[in-house]
């Protein structure tokens, strides 16, 4: 009897190998839809039922915390609500992604997995998964773990006490707000202009590895390039997105560098923050640097690390 580890050999991938990742897809398919939308809205409501209890904790641990000083404890109570407000934002998109992720994985592991049925393993593993296990482990991580977390921050003491100068107090939330007020609109007018061009750059980039298989394997993986190409839209777009938020928390990166370097430093790294997003989506989008005249007009961190390795 041949197993399936036996269709694992190289004189059996044309007939069989690649039709088992195949139909392991379309099982997954299967589950996708319904178990990514059902974690998401899950994630999202638990992330909002859960803001009120999670931002008492967030506000009790940094009033009492013994490791910070007067100062940054007020600055830090200024700018909690913005990182509350992004945070079911950003769970939920990490909730999608971790769903697309599993949903596909799981049902092709299973495929191979001689303990497991062939026809329909892995599809009730990841409903019980998706639909049972990491909802409750969510509402576990924040109403215990995230508990546990600010108690120990509260109770926890270090060799010295962290604090800034008073003034900080005003210029701080000013300097933060006053990036994100920059870098936000500045990464929606970008995802707006260059989403286009990368959705088209993701089929092109598809297309021409599908191309390059063979006229035989182009065959055998006709269903896998199908459902890729459903996917991608889903996926650009989710990245469109995760651009978008991760923008808006670049504001505090001007408060970081202000109090390294003083006030002109501040003000550079808001400037740099536009070029270090047209930066990253021209990588994205074009396979090329930014075109800003102010390349040099602050230290890049994405010039020198992230797009080097895309472009």
């Amino acid at each position: 009897m041949v197993s399936r580890k036996d269709l694992l050999q190289p004189l059996c991938w044309p007939f069989c190998c690649g039709c088992m990742p195949i139909y392991g897809l379309i099982k997954g398919a299967l589950c996708l839809f319904p178990c990514t939308l059902f974690l998401t809205i899950c994630v999202a409501t638990v992330s909002v039922v859960l803001l009120p209890v999670t931002a008492f904790w967030t506000y009790r641990a940094v009033i009492t915390t013994a490791q910070w000083g007067p100062n940054i404890k007020v600055i830090a109570c200024i700018l909690l609500p913005v990182f509350l407000v992004l945070w079911p934002c950003l769970a939920t998109l990490l909730a999608a992604l971790f769903s697309l992720l599993y949903c596909l994985a799981v049902p092709v592991k299973s495929t191979f997995d001689e303990s497991e049925n062939f026809c329909y393993g892995g599809i009730a593993e990841v409903y019980h998964a998706v639909m049972c296990q990491y909802p409750r482990l969510f509402v576990e991580c924040l109403w215990v773990r995230y508990y546990e977390f600010t108690e120990e921050f509260r109770h926890s003491r270090g060799r010295e006490v962290f604090d800034v100068p008073f003034y900080w107090i005003f210029l701080c939330p000013l300097l933060s707000a006053a990036g994100a007020c920059i870098a936000l609109p500045a990464a929606c007018v970008m995802t707006v202009i260059k989403i286009i061009p990368a959705l088209a750059r993701a089929y092109y980039f598809l297309w021409c590895r599908y191309c390059e298989l063979g006229q035989g394997m182009m065959i055998m993986f006709v269903l896998l390039f199908a459902l890729a190409n459903a996917l991608v839209p889903f996926l650009v777009a989710l990245a469109a997105a995760a651009f978008v938020v991760f923008s808006a928390g670049l504001g505090a990166t001007a408060t970081c560098a202000a109090y390294n370097g003083g006030a002109e430093a501040g003000f550079r790294r808001m400037v740099t923050n536009v070029y270090d997003l047209d930066e990253f989506s021209n990588a994205v989008a074009f396979q090329c640097h930014s075109c800003l005249p102010w390349a040099n007009f602050g230290e890049s961190a994405f010039h020198t690390s992230v797009t080097k390795g895309i472009i």
